[in-house]
Parts: structure tokens; sequence; C-alpha cells
């Protein structure tokens, strides 16, 4: 079966002090290679405080520009649209919308979405 995120909406929730935040789950009735496949979006100034995760993700940025600092901000990246990075399972990093953002997410098998939400806050960017 084909599932695409083109024609289904993001669910929105405004978060009082930290900005929008869209989310889309597409799900898979068997699989044993990939654990979540979803879209969000955060808006500008929006930051995931450090988190790990228990198995990988791949993430790809689909519009705007996202910062990910790993090892207590000593590392950083700036992602474009179109720019993909892997998160290894265990691997700190703190994700910060610098304008508003979308990002594409697969995960592995073994992630657990729900238990492992990371705190949202607004930084200045």
């Amino acid at each position: 079966m084909h599932k695409s995120t083109k024609d289904i909406p993001l669910k929105f929730v405004d978060m009082d002090g930290v900005g929008r935040y869209g989310q889309l789950d597409l799900s898979f009735t068997k699989t044993e290679a990939v654990g979540l496949v979803s879209k969000f979006m955060m808006t500008k100034g929006m930051q995931y405080a450090p988190h790990g995760h228990s198995d990988w993700l791949v993430v790809m940025v689909i519009s705007g520009k996202l910062k990910v600092s790993q090892r207590n901000d000593t590392e950083e990246c700036i992602y474009n649209p179109g720019d993909i990075y892997l998160v290894e399972p265990g691997d700190v990093h703190t994700e910060t919308a610098l304008e508003d953002t979308v990002v594409a997410i697969i995960s592995g098998p073994n992630y657990k979405g729900d238990v492992e939400k990371a705190v949202l806050r607004a930084v200045d960017v």
C-alpha cells in the first residue's frame, strides 16, 4: 500500500510562549525496519531541549533552517532544505528552528516517540 503525507494536513498545537508546532505521523501495518514516519513543523525560535532516542532517526529538512547542537553545544551544524542528517541511538542533541521549519523523520523500529518526547521551549535566534 502506498501512503503519502502529500494530502494530509499537519495537526497543529499552539504552545503558549513557545510557538506553533505541527505533527503528522504515517503508520505502516507491518514492517520490521521502520518505526515512525512523520513530518514536523516548528516555528522560528522553537527548540527541543537536549534529548536522545532509543533508536536511529533520519531527518530531512523540507523547508526552513535548523540548527543541531551536540555534546553540550560544542558541535553544531546548520541544515537547510534538502539536507539530511542521522541521529544515532543515545546521541544527546538539541534542535533549534532558525526559521519556520518543516522536517520529515524516519526512525528505527525501536523508537518510542511518545515516551521520548523532548521538552519544547522558545529561544532567541
